[in-house]
């Protein structure tokens, strides 16, 4: 086991963190979106199985990451005909974020305090 200090990244290593963890941990090759503009995808995934994974990175320790950020990986989600999308922070979620994602029943998946 490897232990990573994310304290010391910028939000584009991070991104390349996360892409290079889904990798690792068997949900297939991550293509980053290295965009200012990325239109709620950092990530895009395509796992073994043809289906596709769109992730949301936010690199912001003191951060909390608000409903906006969900909804709009929601609309990339189903712009892609993604199978699912997961956003993963540093941060932490505001429980109209958390309540939003519940709502839509998997298809977004909110991921923080993971490593």
């Amino acid at each position: 086991m490897e232990a990573v200090s994310l304290d010391g990244m910028d939000g584009f290593e991070f991104q390349h963190f996360v892409a290079h963890l889904f990798e690792r941990i068997g949900y297939g090759k991550g293509e980053e979106i290295r965009q200012a503009r990325d239109a709620g995808q950092d990530i895009i995934v395509r796992s073994v199985d043809g289906s596709t994974i769109i992730i949301e990175c936010k690199h912001h320790p003191r951060g909390i990451i608000g409903r906006p950020t969900v909804q709009k990986l929601h609309s990339a989600v189903i712009t892609a005909k993604a199978k699912k999308g997961f956003v993963v922070t540093t941060g932490h979620f505001s429980l109209e974020a958390n309540s939003y994602a519940k709502s839509l029943r998997a298809l977004i998946e909110l991921i923080r305090d993971w490593v």
